[in-house]
Formats: C-alpha cells, structure tokens, sequence
C-alpha cells in the first residue's frame, strides 16, 4: 500500500465508521505529524550524463530552406537527375 492509498483508506475508515472507536486526539496529532513526513516529496537532483543540451536548435528560415534544397543549376538533393523548372 502506499503512503497515498493508506491516506485515501484512512480518511474513508474514519468518514464510513463513525459508530467505531475514533483515535484520540494526541493519536490524531502522531497520524497528522507522520502524515507530513510522508507527503513531502523532494525530487533528487537530476545528473546529466553527456553532453548537457544548450537548448533548442534555431530552425532555418523558409527561405534558407528553400535555398539548402535548390542548387544554382537547378537540380535538388531530392530529386539530383531532374533539374527543375519553374515557370510563371
């Protein structure tokens, strides 16, 4: 069971049994103090192994994408054996 099951089970037995025998109060306080211990959550330090990553890659322009795909002669790394032929 964990801790966030054993809350859930705690605060149902107390609300569905109220006829039962209930913690005292200084029972209340132990649970309540054990409770918070149990809670806290720290997340560990993360270590990075490799290269650490500067941040996202700078995506190029329409336009320099245009230009990486069409050579001056026409022809294209997609298609190398057909030049292409743009008319208006």
């Amino acid at each position: 069971m964990t801790s966030e099951q054993f809350a859930y089970w705690l605060q149902g037995f107390v609300e569905l049994n109220p006829t039962l025998e209930r913690p005292t109060p200084e029972q209340w306080k132990s649970i309540a103090e054990h409770l918070k211990t149990v809670f806290v959550k720290i997340t560990p330090p993360v270590h990075v192994v490799g290269p650490a990553i500067a941040g996202p890659a700078r995506q190029p322009s329409y336009e320099e994408s245009l230009r990486q795909l069409m050579r001056k002669d026409g022809t294209s790394p997609i298609w190398p054996h057909n030049p292409i032929l743009v008319t208006c």
